[in-house]
């Protein structure tokens, strides 16, 4: 980061951030009319079944079916069960074609140390989590010590310009909302040359209506530079780059800095079902909360129906029986005094009242809108399939699985997208923040890691195309894979160390024990021919 303005006395940094703050107050008022945080805080606590929120029940414990958790979880896995590759190709066919495809390999091998550093094949999973629960999740990208760093940012805290606009770049603005330590603010302020004055102004505050969930507006007191307050990280447009500044609500702790070099905002957003109209998705969790409620509701009338109405009920005559000769008829081998047995019979006594018949119908509705509820969510099990994979092969298996995920494949062309988004926005910083150009290892054809540069020019003339390369990575397909390299083996179309050569690295098959035999095989080949020689 760099061209801070150094006349830092004339600027007026509470003015500065002041406009800045009426930005976030704008923004968070039009997220509270489109009901936002509401909508993200019920899906929230419905998934994580929290579904009797605010009900005054005394010491009663509400049972529920979380149908919702179900329907999420199985739509979760089955788009996060994907390995997702980017692949940077030369669009010009022109001359010099073989160095720029060279170039595009060292860029994909790069993108792939990133994904693998950055751990994005878990955060996948949070990634579309929160997308599903939410209806849109984001990323934000940044460079630390020289190093790429990824936050995962809620819905709630992200504010944009133009909320009908889906095209994050095209956003005239960005304000990420986050809370963070007053102390760790002030040492930032303190390295952007802030003067005192200013850093006194940073202060503690209680401002965490855009966060979801209880727990995240809970936060520990005590101690001012321990206590958090609400930071603005804005980033905008000006003269086709990238500009960030931070404030709090009475000042700023990072000036205005040009991002050089950088065009693309280093945000993604994935977008769980497009909302007409909105930048925002929409949300799977939130149209089948009044569903969730009536099931819930339902189970309830069921349990105290059962417990009113399905027991028998003791009848006795009090002027025979006390209330504990009564309680006695619980307890094994009590015993119990009857005044006057001889004048009357047990029968005249004592006697159990019938329990009243439960309608089916009470059970049977409940069952209905939990199945109906995941059917028309297109988790039910119509669309599930089950196969014994001891009776079918690694292909039917599969066609079973593909034929179960075509709800799902919306949503995967959206992460498609959203990876993509990522892969545009790493090479934007990669030119930005690597003047020097970009040393990447390989593995050389002798096994030994080698390094090879792309040149600044290279890296900042490159025009390239970009291909997301999707493949399954649930066990089913591992073993189709397997099973068919095994066919050919047994087939003789490949030889037994083109097959072990073709196995995954987790694969059923021993591969690194099987590598070992070829091993042993080679060096005893290489012995007898040393020997024969000799």
């Amino acid at each position: 980061m760099s061209d801070i303005n150094s006349n830092k006395q004339k600027i007026n940094y509470s003015e500065i951030a002041n406009t800045i703050w009426q930005e976030y107050e704008r923004g968070v008022e039009h997220l509270v009319r489109m009901n936002l945080y509401n909508i993200c805080d019920d899906s929230y606590r419905f998934y994580s079944g929290n579904q009797w929120h605010g009900l005054k029940g005394g010491d009663e414990v509400y049972p529920a079916y979380n149908v919702i958790k179900s329907v999420v979880d199985y739509k979760v896995s089955g788009i996060a069960q994907k390995g997702f590759s980017i692949t940077y190709q030369p669009s010009d066919l022109g001359g010099g074609f073989e160095r720029r495809s060279r170039v595009c390999e060292l860029l994909t091998l790069n993108a792939a140390k990133n994904w693998e550093k950055l751990k994005l094949d878990k955060h996948i999973w949070d990634i579309i989590h929160d997308g599903a629960v939410f209806g849109s999740s984001f990323v934000y990208f940044y460079y630390e010590a020289a190093s790429l760093r990824m936050d995962l940012v809620d819905s709630t805290n992200v504010l944009l310009s133009d909320e009908q606009q889906q095209d994050i770049q095209k956003q005239k603005y960005i304000i990420l909302v986050q809370r963070q330590f007053v102390g760790e603010l002030r040492d930032t302020a303190r390295k952007y040359g802030m003067n005192e004055d200013e850093i006194r102004k940073i202060l503690p505050d209680d401002d965490t209506r855009t966060y979801v969930g209880t727990h995240a507006k809970e936060e520990v007191k005590g101690g001012s530079d321990n206590e958090k307050c609400t930071s603005l990280l804005k980033l905008y447009k000006k003269d086709g780059e990238i500009y960030a500044v931070r404030v709090v609500k009475n000042t700023v702790i990072m000036p205005e800095v040009k991002l050089v070099g950088l065009t693309k905002f280093p945000v993604a957003q994935f977008v769980w079902k497009a909302d007409k109209g909105s930048c925002r998705g929409l949300s799977e969790v939130y149209p089948i909360i009044p569903n969730q409620i009536e099931i819930n509701k339902s189970l309830v009338r069921l349990l105290s129906g059962i417990k009113q109405y399905a027991f028998p009920h003791i009848v006795y005559d009090s002027s025979v029986l006390s209330k504990d000769s009564v309680r006695k008829l619980s307890t094994v081998g009590a015993n119990i005094g009857i005044n006057n047995m001889k004048m009357q019979k047990i029968d005249d006594v004592i006697g159990y009242m019938q329990p009243a018949q439960i309608h089916p119908l009470a059970d049977n509705i409940i069952s209905q809108m939990i199945a109906l509820t995941r059917e028309l969510s297109g988790a039910g099990d119509a669309v599930l399939g089950t196969v014994n994979p001891e009776n079918a092969s690694g292909a039917a298996i599969i066609a079973v699985r593909d034929a179960a995920e075509l709800p799902l494949n919306r949503h995967v062309s959206s992460l498609r997208q959203f990876v993509e988004d990522v892969a545009i926005i790493w090479l934007d910083m990669l030119r930005a923040y690597s003047s020097g150009g970009v040393t990447v290892a390989i593995i050389g054809d002798d096994g030994k890691v080698v390094a090879e540069k792309i040149e600044p020019e290279e890296l900042s003339s490159i025009m390239v195309d970009i291909r997301i390369d999707i493949s399954s990575i649930s066990p089913y397909s591992k073993y189709a894979r397997e099973d068919a390299l095994s066919k050919l083996f047994m087939q003789g179309a490949i030889t037994f160390e083109e097959f072990v050569s073709s196995l995954d690295d987790d694969s059923a098959s021993p591969k690194g024990k099987l590598k070992d035999i070829l091993n042993r095989r080679h060096f005893s080949s290489e012995a007898m021919d040393n020997g024969e020689k000799a």
